[in-house]
């Protein structure tokens, strides 16, 4: 899990590409909203099933986007994935500010809207994108470690990346920060998995993948993996050292909150920054 995943606040997932943005600009951008937040357009929360139409309402209501994906044969994060199904007090009204989107199946992950070759921890097997109504990606929620995901995502961290993502997207001064991702093209044909120059090959030693009723989000990250070795680019390190925990270089984040470092380590590389 990279330290950014999992605790994510609007627009942060792109740090490495926003290098143009001055320090003043990030303070800005990570203050308070100017701007409110407006009533909710949806009276009850309703999860989707097809991201082209969600979209689409998304531009008409100008609402943001909110799209989890879950591997449903897997058994961790199911509880997680129930409770936010369900809902609660503090995160139903939140939700209603949402376009919601629930997809079970990785075949459809196109990278147009969801760059998951970059952003995503394909072990995962729950885990949120929050993009602004024309499809621009504000932030990735998910994580997991050793333990369980329980130890790394909470209701209360959840909220929390919500009610950011909303005083982002609503805030005036959000297209001056240019810190969301590039808008998508949607005239362009989908880039996803099964669609990569790679896949059939991939798929010759793996035919149960075929066979499946949906492609698992692991056998995607197994898929790039796969082109790696066919055009020689593989190394340990993709698959030993992509996702590090933040305690990797000596920060401990409170995870209830998702942004702020409640410890450093003495002699770290957090401590020399």
């Amino acid at each position: 899990m990279r330290l950014l995943i999992g605790f994510a606040i609007a627009g942060l997932s792109f740090l490495a590409s926003t290098s143009n943005i001055q320090a003043n600009e990030w303070k800005e951008a990570l203050s308070a909203s100017k701007a409110p937040i407006p009533a909710a357009p949806f009276d009850s929360v309703n999860w989707r099933d097809d991201f082209p139409d969600a979209l689409k309402e998304a531009e008409r209501t100008g609402a943001p986007l909110l799209v989890t994906w879950r591997c449903i044969p897997c058994k961790q994060c199911a509880a997680f994935d129930k409770n936010v199904l369900e809902g609660s007090a503090n995160l139903t009204p939140l939700l209603k500010q949402f376009v919601t989107v629930r997809l079970t199946d990785a075949a459809h992950l196109d990278e147009r809207f969801f760059p998951y070759r970059t952003h995503q921890d394909l072990d995962l097997s729950w885990w949120a994108y929050m993009l602004s109504s024309k499809g621009r990606l504000y932030g990735v929620f998910g994580g997991k470690d050793h333990v369980s995901d329980a130890t790394r995502i909470s209701e209360e961290a959840f909220v929390n990346t919500l009610q950011r993502v909303l005083e982002h997207h609503y805030d005036p001064r959000r297209d001056q920060w240019g810190i969301d991702g590039p808008t998508p093209v949607s005239s362009r044909p989908p880039i996803r998995p099964a669609e990569s120059t790679s896949f059939q090959e991939f798929a010759k030693t793996r035919p149960w993948v075929k066979k499946q009723e949906c492609i698992h989000c692991h056998q995607v990250g197994d898929l790039l993996n796969f082109e790696k070795i066919e055009n020689k680019t593989f190394r340990i390190e993709h698959l030993s050292q992509p996702w590090p925990l933040p305690e990797n270089v000596g920060i401990e984040v409170d995870r209830d909150h998702g942004l702020r470092v409640i410890k450093v380590k003495k002699g770290s590389p957090a401590a020399s920054i």
